[in-house]
């Protein structure tokens, strides 16, 4: 009797454990995506506000801007770090999506961007 009652409950309990642990480690990717913006943006609005007060010590003492410029650069950094990601993320979800209109989307996308790409720059004189 207890085998078949294990063997009727058997598929459930096991669904059941197997979307339970798909929660769980959906909850574990939030926590950590979470976790990782919260330091993103804390690092972004220590770095904002160590430019300002850089920019504005150098305005006023007129100090060399060495301190200035590495600031802006990690803060440029850490902009085109996002920016790359979001790209990527982009790009991952035109060509690697099995959908033929993203891929027809993308297709598109490449093909406007070489109709609108700059060949070559020539001076004023070869107008």
């Amino acid at each position: 009797m207890a085998r078949g009652l294990h063997g009727a409950l058997g598929p459930s309990i096991d669904t059941l454990r197997w979307e339970t642990l798909k929660a769980v480690i959906r909850g574990e990717f939030i926590a950590i995506s979470a976790e990782d913006n919260k330091i993103w943006q804390e690092k972004r609005a220590q770095l904002q506000q160590q430019v300002t007060e850089l920019k504005r010590i150098h305005k006023r003492t007129g100090a060399p801007q060495v301190k200035l410029s590495a600031a802006s650069a990690q803060l440029a950094g850490l902009d085109t770090d996002r920016a790359e990601y979001a790209a990527l993320r982009l790009r991952h979800s035109f060509y690697m999506s099995g959908n033929g209109c993203g891929r027809l989307l993308a297709n598109r996308l490449r093909a406007q961007k070489q109709t609108l790409a700059v060949e070559a720059i020539q001076g004023s004189d070869r107008l």
